[in-house]
Order: structure tokens, then C-alpha cells, then sequence
């Protein structure tokens, strides 16, 4: 975070901006872990599995699952949604998932097994979504 904001004022100063404040936060910046045995990874165990399950459906409802390419090449970035959680990550990069059991924190789940195949299976999912 510390060489993120660094970078951000070494920017706005080349760019002519002499406001010191720190810049915002970004989320991927604030994001953390839950260990195993946190009485909260239930949420995330929860939420992961329904999202394998809105994977797997023949018609995800509309805009539950939704993927855009990011520049450059074949990345994508796959956003869904469901019941109390929603799932944000790059099939090149960070995942994290944001729950109500957990406000506020953004939970870093890139060890979560099997996760790029969920990813892939969620861009399939969002062309099957109907308009």
C-alpha cells in the first residue's frame, strides 16, 4: 500500500498536482485473509460454493455472472453475484470475494482451491445468461 500511495504522489507531482493528500484506497488494496479456522471462512466456503453452483446452471439468472476483456490480450475480468456475495477477479490475477457476513473487508480467496476453473466455468455461465 505504502509504494502504491509513493507512486500515486510521485504522479501527481510530475503531472503538476501539489495537493499532499494521500490518494484513496483502491479495494484490491484493503484486501485480506480469513484463515481456515475463523469462524467467518464458513461465509467464504458458503459463497464459493454457490458460486461453482451458478457456474454449473444451464441459465444463470440475468446478470448474476458478468465478464468483460480487459486490455491486454485474453484477460478477462468476471464479476457474479449471488445471495449475500459477490466475486471480483481477473483469470490473470487477484480474486477476491465481498459477503455481508463480512462488511467492509475484502476477503483475498486466490488460494481457494480450483479457483481459476471456477473463473473459466463462470465465463462460459455468462454466455449462457439470458438478457
Amino acid at each position: 500500500m505504502e509504494e502504491y500511495i509513493e507512486a500515486e504522489r510521485w504522479d501527481a507531482y510530475n503531472t503538476g498536482d501539489t495537493d499532499p493528500s494521500p490518494p484513496p484506497a483502491r479495494l484490491i488494496d484493503m484486501r485480506g485473509r480469513i484463515p481456515p479456522d475463523h469462524p467467518r471462512h464458513q461465509a467464504i466456503e458458503r459463497a464459493l460454493a454457490a458460486a461453482w453452483s451458478l457456474a454449473a446452471a444451464t441459465t444463470p439468472p440475468p446478470g448474476s455472472v458478468r465478464v468483460r476483456t480487459v486490455p491486454p490480450g485474453k484477460v478477462r475480468l468476471v464479476r457474479a453475484s449471488g445471495d449475500g456475495w459477490t466475486l471480483i477477479g481477473r483469470t490473470d490475477g487477484p480474486v477476491v470475494l465481498l459477503a455481508d457476513a463480512m462488511p467492509g473487508v475484502p476477503v483475498d480467496i486466490e488460494d481457494a482451491p480450483r479457483l481459476n476453473e471456477l473463473l473459466i466455468a463462470l465465463t462460459a455461465a455468462a454466455g449462457r445468461t439470458t438478457p
